[in-house]
């Protein structure tokens, strides 16, 4: 596991799924790619104008970002 991770009970959840190793290496990829990142480098990313999260964003309310965003 990426910097010394260990199993916690999400993650043996997700293990023991019907497809929780295929899920569980995915999770570890995108751990692996972004652990570099800071907190700020990450909201950064997945706030920028135009991306998904700009694009539902309506400030004071709930709104859904969709798979096809």
């Amino acid at each position: 596991m990426p910097n010394g991770l260990t199993g916690t009970a999400p993650m043996l959840k997700v293990l023991s799924s019907e497809s929780g190793i295929r899920v569980m290496d995915f999770i570890l990829e995108v751990l692996v790619k972004f652990e570099d990142y800071s907190a700020v480098d990450l909201v950064n990313k997945t706030h920028e104008k135009g991306g998904s999260w700009d694009r539902v964003y309506i400030p004071g309310m709930n709104c859904e970002r969709t798979s096809d965003l």
